[in-house]
């Protein structure tokens, strides 16, 4: 929640004093200072783990180099069972002399290794009992309980989601080995120790699935239960009651053999769960490849009773990535299928009228013809010209059922009773829609080619406590915070855009509803719309975005034009404290209410796109400052997501967008020539320049307080994200800011102080130092510097 600038701290007259304003962390919520008292203050994320940007990068993206082999061959036991894993020094460049060894755990199974230090490892697995935790505690953020700031996230009752890379680390364990060398240099290699059963075990009480409540048959479903002293589940079924394996365990499982409903109940908690076969949602083709629908969709999905999704998706790249790579030839074939088709699974157990439960599926993946490594543009057409053949045309490529469940239920007639009633509302969610980034996660959520969703996991935008902190007043809220829901929940988001772009930037209604247990951060579905999502993957790409080129009116009182991909990014990066309700302005010089109000607000953090278009500072006067780094196509896009590559942790061949949305320093010689430290140099100044005017608008908040009772109390709150520290004879007292009110910074007598201290978090909050827009950045922190030391000093009075 933004503060109004006001004062409040508390600090005993001595004979010396030290103000200090505490380095920002760039979050909402965080008060603390970022380091030692008296420290001078950083600037950028400094203390932030929640966001990455320029200057908050793991020190490995910079100094560590990835070496294939490092630490030995994969290798396969059997689990409870040990081996040794060891340095291979061949792999090191030649003149590199290893100097100290670090062994690490990086992912899957909570392994145990004998030595962390040595160029050797004994590596232990647990047994395949503790392989169902293991499998819920890499899903993400939704089901992890995170201490936050405020509240807490609260782990969730609800069919569990399973991506392939959760279902292949259930039962492996990944080690980190780094080596540091004679020359300062760190390498590091990975090595993986996997149960020779693991994953087989794993199948039988999981299976990739998106988490929503509408699931195939003969397929385990996992269930997991808030935390409680003891559980008890049942699951009663069209049939009756159903076996439910560990039934007395916070994770659960049952397997649904017959179509229809299933009431699951754990301790007083109860949910539905809808079972069935699938079906295919399309009957045909034409000559381009462009599918026809079935009219079990489309009769409702007509854009009267329901939206018409069929229409974009038929032309997208999810409706063409079978018969694409099929017509293509190549490595195409099974591996595939998973994603590509309708229903694929391995499991011979898992019969549910999948494409591989089709009678010729044996024939087809057999037939060369069909996956000849050649070229063919007619094969596809052949599939569904062949009686041999058409039934398992009719569940390719990504269809309806991929993403909402199975469509046969009920007694065959479609999910009649698993449909969400409302049909109106972005963003809206039921047994067969979600918001979560875990629908996706399913296919992009692939080791390691597509691991789009695990670089996700990794970026601020999957930060599940910030969507609980910031999207609900509290942790019993049954409804979205009109204003921080906006930008900081998926929900929030769908409502908000469709208010923006209908002309209004100002807060939400009160009244949509969410909970704890089912708000969701800024997912997937927040900036792509899966049915309509482009045709080309990779770089480059045609990936398509809610907002493009142009944004609305923002809530920051400006417009962002021709910025291309980037418009998505400054719909929420703007500095949105121009408006609750009515029409947005902008903080600059003419700003119309600037004078009748009693308190300023800072500018909300993440203002990145008020920098990049040079708007919202006073006292530069109304001249042109956008960036020219706003004229490259794309703009945010093209530096963090094409530019700078995704981590090769996830993303073993660089290939694709970078989903972490963290960009590295070295891409600016791309344009700039080989002059690797401009970046640095820049942001260095920048940092410089920063503290010097930190340092007077200190002074002249202490030379102008006029307290008169002992203790005094003085704290800048700047929009909730900055402290001043009082440092009396070395001790400090630092104090928190939550909702401080005190003395407002314009009852010390200027308003230029109130605006100086927005430039100041203008600058800050844009994350950049300096580099989305050098030439605003530094006419705003000179025209400021100027201001304040036109304030006069007044000295403090102070009552004993």
């Amino acid at each position: 929640m933004d503060q109004p600038i006001s004062a409040k701290a508390k600090f005993i007259a001595m004979a010396f004093f030290i103000v200090t304003l505490a380095g920002l962390s760039g979050c909402e919520g965080d008060t603390g200072p970022a380091g030692a008292p008296g420290t001078p203050a950083t600037f950028g994320n400094v203390g932030c783990t929640d966001c990455h940007h320029l200057n908050n990068l793991p020190v490995n993206e910079f100094t560590e180099t990835f070496i294939s082999g490092l630490a030995g061959p994969d290798t396969v036991i059997a689990g409870g069972s040990s081996t040794t894993v060891s340095f291979v020094s061949s792999k090191l460049p030649a003149g590199e002399t290893p100097k100290s060894f670090q062994w690490t755990l990086t992912g899957g199974q909570t392994a145990t290794f004998s030595a962390s230090t040595g160029s050797s490892t004994l590596v232990t697995l647990p047994t395949i009992t503790n392989y169902k935790a293991e499998l819920v505690k890499h899903v993400g953020g939704l089901l992890i309980t995170e201490e936050t700031t405020t509240t807490v996230v609260s782990d969730r009752t609800a069919v569990v989601p399973v991506n392939p890379l959760n279902l292949e680390e259930a039962s492996t364990a990944e080690l980190k080995l780094r080596v540091a060398t004679n020359s300062g240099k760190y390498f590091f290699g990975l090595v993986k120790v996997a149960d020779s059963t693991g994953q087989a075990a794993v199948e039988n009480f999981a299976a990739v699935n998106p988490g929503i409540a509408t699931v195939p048959l003969n397929v385990p479903v996992l269930l997991r239960s808030k935390t409680a002293g003891s559980y008890a589940w049942t699951v009663t079924g069209p049939a009756g009651p159903v076996t439910v394996n560990d039934s007395t365990s916070q994770l659960a499982d049952f397997t649904p053999v017959s179509a229809g409903t299933y009431t699951v109940s754990v301790n007083s908690q109860t949910f539905t769960v809808h079972a069935g076969a699938w079906r295919g949602e399309i009957i045909g083709t034409d000559a381009n490849n462009v599918p026809t629908p079935d009219t079990d969709c489309t009769g409702c999905h007509n854009n009267t009773t329901a939206t018409d999704n069929f229409t974009p998706w038929k032309t997208s790249g999810h409706a063409h990535i079978f018969s694409q790579n099929l017509n293509a030839g190549g490595h195409y074939g099974p591996d595939c299928f998973p994603c590509h088709t309708v229903g694929f699974d391995t499991n011979p157990l898992a019969v549910n009228n999948g494409f591989d439960d089709q009678p010729n599926y044996s024939t087809f993946i057999a037939d060369t013809s069909m996956f000849a490594t050649s070229a063919d543009p007619a094969r596809y057409q052949r599939m569904w010209s062949s009686a041999t053949y058409s039934a398992l045309a009719k569940e390719t490529n990504v269809q309806c059922e991929n993403c909402h469940g199975p469509q046969a239920g009920d007694g065959g007639v479609g999910f009649v009773s698993s449909h969400e009633t409302s049909t109106t509302a972005p963003g809206r969610e039921g047994p067969r829609t979600s918001m979560s980034a875990d629908v996706c996660g399913i296919c992009h959520g692939e080791p390691l080619r597509h691991a789009r969703f695990q670089q996700w996991e990794e970026s601020g935008h999957g930060n599940f406590a910030l969507a609980v902190d910031e999207g609900l007043a509290t942790a019993s809220s049954t409804t979205l915070r009109d204003s921080c829901a906006r930008c900081h929940t998926a929900q929030g988001f769908m409502i908000y855009l469709a208010q923006l772009q209908a002309g209004n930037p100002g807060n939400l209604p009160t009244n949509i509803p969410a909970t704890i247990d089912t708000v969701q951060p800024q997912t997937c579905q927040v900036c792509h719309d899966p049915h309509a999502e482009g045709t080309t993957s990779g770089v480059p790409n045609d990936a398509t975005v809610r907002v493009t080129e142009n944004t609305p009116k923002l809530p920051g009182g400006f417009l962002a034009t021709g910025v291309g991909r980037g418009a998505i990014c400054i719909v929420c990066h703007n500095s949105r404290n121009g408006v609750s309700e009515g029409d947005a302005f902008l903080h600059e010089d003419g700003d119309p209410v600037f004078g009748t109000l009693t308190a300023y607000n800072a500018p909300h953090a993440s203002c990145q796109g008020d920098v990049l278009m040079g708007h919202n500072a006073y006292f530069v006067g109304s001249g042109t400052y956008r960036s020219p780094h706003s004229l490259i196509p794309d703009t945010c896009t093209n530096c963090h997501m094409e530019l700078t590559p995704p981590p090769p942790l996830l993303s073993y061949n660089l290939a694709g967008t970078n989903h972490t949305f963290k960009p590295s320093l070295t891409i600016c010689s791309q344009c700039h020539g080989v002059n690797m430290s401009l970046g640095p140099m820049l942001q260095a100044t920048v940092g410089s320049t920063l503290k010097v005017l930190e340092d007077s608008i200190k002074n002249v908040i202490v030379s102008r307080y006029t307290g008169t009772t002992v203790p005094i109390d003085l704290i800048v709150d700047l929009g909730g994200r900055g402290t001043i520290n009082i440092i009396s004879s070395g001790t400090p007292t630092t104090l928190n800011l939550n909702n401080a009110r005190g003395v407002r910074v314009s009852d010390l007598g200027t308003d230029d102080l109130a605006k100086a201290l927005w430039n100041f978090y203008l600058i800050d909050e844009d994350q950049s130092a300096g580099v989305h827009n050098p030439d605003f950045t530094f006419a705003v922190l000179g025209a400021s510097q100027i201001a304040v030391d036109g304030i006069p000093l007044e000295p403090p009075v102070i009552t004993q």
